[in-house]
């Protein structure tokens, strides 16, 4: 490593030259938005072309722009600013001055949105990121005699999900995030050995997400037993901490400079193609060694945790408390205790001695301390990303930027009213604590108290209680659409090393660092709020959230429309979702099903192919006569649908096999119409347009009643295909004085025109997406419906 760094550094400073150069220069070409350079339909030469604002990388989403814009030349004129008086100008001595992943930093936080010479579809970081790595092999061949040819090293972690929701009690909050940042850092942590044992540097990884990552290396000749030994240590401590849940595969595939220097897509599907042969022989290599036991040392434990279902031997003085009903295993206990300081973490420390910390987590031989202070005397291993002026100034020799940032709700952000309650249930602690002589129980009630604090993740009960009109719990699964087929076909032109570790580290931006940034006011309602959403998981292109159920129903048909304008409006690059609602005291790990099971039915939500290619035999969403994109959203999923869908499917497809069901349980964002050749948005059409009349501020509330018995009556007509419009009818007329009355502002229709239009006046296929807006409306009625909006911000 230290033969690597001189070298880097001086790569590093050159593509930081180049980045000033371009922002001194008066006449410059911007940067080609990557996900305008992917795509599967036939590209149009006139169509306008999206370029990358230059801004500096922060929490803040960037959305590319259209040619011509004037935004391109004022977000120039202010981040070359921000050069100037926070980073000299990056002047070559303050260059010189600088670490090695200090410059890593500021080469992707200035240079990932500012082009290379010559090439606009290429970004100055991405370029000299690349070159760095491949710098890097070609000195291990000339210093460590390394074997002519590269790696492409694929590390993947299988059974992150199974880890993550295996939780089946109360109270487990704060051990679901802790879960998803204990992925991180052993995704992390795998990263390291590699490079450790290769003689590597970060800027060999060429992609990071979702528990997969893509490393490009030397060959040394012993490279099958360093992997074969980073494999066999890994997965027999995986193994052994977690009874076979988690495990790591770990593959490679030689390849030529010439290959790397050309179109990488074959590689990928290679990779790909080797890693789901060895993902389906678990453990194998460990059998092979003899190594796995199938009979555990020791006889089961007689206890059962409280969390994760594991059977495990209480430790010497572990005794239940008169308020628990059972006890967690050490590894869940660390991980509960380690949800309280994850959100203000800022620095993860490396050892291979135990610290005897409450904040450190073990894996295999190595210690990893979370804190928020700087501790001079140990090793850095990771900085997590934020955006605090002085931040790059913590990267160090050791340091690496992590991009972990945690979208949590904490306790002083809930409502006025939620938080009264929880102080005034503190202070009733407090007092029994007082009284109590117990040492367990008083252990037990400053544990609780410390869950009650401020700055604290808030539980899910007191989320239900943040929520308008119902209290409930939403349940939230996304997932980036037909990702693997842009990876591996989808690229205008080659994939090239640089564009598929671009393509890779944007798509992660969104997931992992712009997210938070979606959760501001909403279009919907117009409330002036951040939206009490916990982000579980975020990853690659997966998301899991729980929250308040209004937040999360928002935030699932509302942040397709985002994640378009950040790739484009690119037709082939879409987000399917899914999102269920539970009383706070379901389990966490139920909600994780259902919400998945949501998800699935937007992944299954096809059409037939919108031949909108001249080749589209030869297209890789065709399949079957289908288009494979998807775009789609599954609101308000319940298993009583889901049955009652394939029944009537099944019934109607026999009949009409060319018309849609009774029951529209999916909505696309992107829907072909080919008698009118026009693509239209079924979620803004059948769900945000009569939910945005069904509760309009200056319609009275008794119309409560009024929409439950036009839900029963769709209840019917789904079932049975009978609906009795001239009920309909007389519902409306007893309110046609007081609703004709009432004009909507956008159209300056009366209500009773846009009610009677819903519901009177619609066709089968608005009535079979009427249960939405309508059970939507209704759960915001229910128990006082809207709620004050006052937070506890200042406090």
């Amino acid at each position: 490593m230290n033969r690597i760094e001189p070298v880097l550094k001086a790569i590093l400073i050159e593509g930081l030259q180049k980045v000033r150069e371009w922002f001194l220069r008066k006449n410059v070409s911007y940067l080609r938005s990557i996900f305008d350079q992917v795509g599967f339909i036939d590209t149009n030469e006139m169509s306008d072309i999206y370029y990358v604002p230059p801004y500096s990388l922060t929490s803040e989403i960037i959305y590319p722009v259209k040619s011509k814009n004037p935004l391109l030349d004022e977000v120039r004129s202010k981040t070359y600013n921000e050069i100037f008086t926070q980073h000299h100008s990056f002047n070559d001595d303050y260059l010189a001055g600088l670490p090695v992943n200090r410059l890593l930093f500021l080469l992707e936080k200035f240079g990932g949105t500012v082009p290379v010479d010559g090439d606009s579809t290429i970004s100055i970081f991405d370029m000299y990121k690349i070159m760095g790595a491949k710098t890097i092999v070609r000195l291990n061949r000339e210093t460590l005699k390394h074997e002519q040819g590269n790696l492409i090293i694929n590390i993947d972690l299988s059974g992150i999900q199974r880890f993550i929701y295996n939780i089946v009690s109360r109270g487990a909050l704060k051990n679901l995030r802790s879960r998803s940042f204990f992925i991180e850092l052993l995704c992390g942590h795998a990263v390291n050995r590699v490079i450790n044992s290769f003689n590597l540097h970060q800027v060999n990884v060429l992609m990071n997400g979702g528990g997969n990552v893509k490393i490009l290396s030397s060959k040394p000749s012993n490279h099958k037993e360093l992997l074969d030994n980073i494999d066999c240590d890994m997965n027999l401590w995986l193994s052994e901490e977690f009874n076979g849940r988690l495990n790591l595969v770990l593959t490679s595939v030689e390849t030529s400079d010439r290959d790397m220097n050309g179109d990488i897509s074959k590689l990928l599907n290679k990779i790909s193609a080797k890693s789901f042969i060895k993902k389906n022989r678990k453990f194998d290599l460990l059998i092979q060694r003899d190594e796995l036991s199938f009979v555990d040392k020791e006889d089961p434990g007689y206890q059962r945790c409280e969390i994760c279902g594991k059977d495990f031997t209480p430790q010497t003085g572990q005794k239940k408390a008169e308020h628990e009903e059972s006890l967690r295993c050490a590894f869940c206990e660390k991980l509960v205790r380690l949800g309280n300081i994850i959100p203000e973490a800022k620095y993860i420390y490396l050892s291979k001695k135990d610290m005897h910390c409450s904040f450190q987590i073990q894996i295999e031989d190595y210690f990893y301390l979370l804190s928020k202070e700087k501790e001079r005397e140990l090793k850095c291993a990771w900085v997590i990303f934020d955006n605090r002026k002085g931040f790059h100034d913590d990267l160090t020799a050791s340091e690496v930027t992590l991009f972990a940032r945690t979208c949590i709700v904490k306790t002083e952000m809930l409502p006025k009213d939620v938080y009264e309650q929880i102080d005034k249930k503190k202070k009733e602690l407090k007092v029994v604590l007082k009284k109590s002589e117990d040492s367990q129980e008083k252990q037990w009630l400053r544990d609780e108290i410390d869950s009650l604090s401020d700055e604290h993740p808030a539980m899910l009960e007191h989320l239900a209680n943040s929520s308008e009109g119902a209290k409930l719990i939403g349940a939230l699964r996304m997932d980036a659409d037909n990702i693997g087929k842009i990876l591996y076909k989808g690229f205008y032109g080659n994939a090239t090393l640089e564009k598929v570790s671009s393509f890779s580290r944007n798509l992660n931006y969104f997931f992992k660092l712009y997210l938070e940034s979606t959760f501001k006011p909403n279009r919907i309602q117009q409330r002036e709020k951040r939206r009490l959403i916990h982000v579980i998981y975020a990853g690659g292109d997966d998301l899991f959230a729980l929250g308040t159920w209004n937040d999360i129903a928002e935030l699932s048909l509302c942040i397709n429309k985002t994640f378009g304008k950040y790739t484009c409006q690119n037709i082939d690059l879409g987000l399917s979702a899914g999102f269920t609602i539970h009383k706070p005291k379901f389990p966490v790990s139920k909600m994780a099903d259902l919400s998945l099971a949501a998800l699935n039915y937007s992944k299954d939500n096809l059409e037939p192919c919108w031949f909108c290619r001249k080749k589209w035999l030869e297209c890789p969403l065709f399949r079957n006569g289908n288009c494979l994109r998807k775009d789609s959203v599954t609101p308000f999923f319940t298993e009583y649908k889901a049955a009652l869908k394939y029944r009537l499917d099944k019934e109607f497809i026999l009949k009409y096999s060319s018309e849609p069901s009774r029951l529209k349980l999916s909505f696309r964002r992107k829907r072909f119409i080919k008698e009118l050749q026009r693509v239209e948005d079924e979620v803004e059409k059948f769900v945000f347009k009569p939910f945005k009349v069904f509760t309009a501020d200056n319609v009275p509330q008794r119309r409560s009643g009024f929409m439950h018995n036009v839900l029963n009556m769709l209840e019917v007509w789904y079932s049975d295909g009978l609906i009795y419009l001239p009920k309909i009818a007389w519902l409306l007329q007893k309110q046609r004085e007081e609703l004709q009355r009432i004009i909507e502002e956008d159209t300056r229709e009366s209500m009773y025109d846009l009610y009677d239009q819903h519901l009177h006046l619609a066709t089968p296929r608005m009535l079979s997406a009427l249960h939405i807006p309508l059970s939507w409306a209704i759960l915001l009625m229910k128990e006082g419906g809207k709620r004050d909006e006052s937070r506890t911000n200042g406090r």
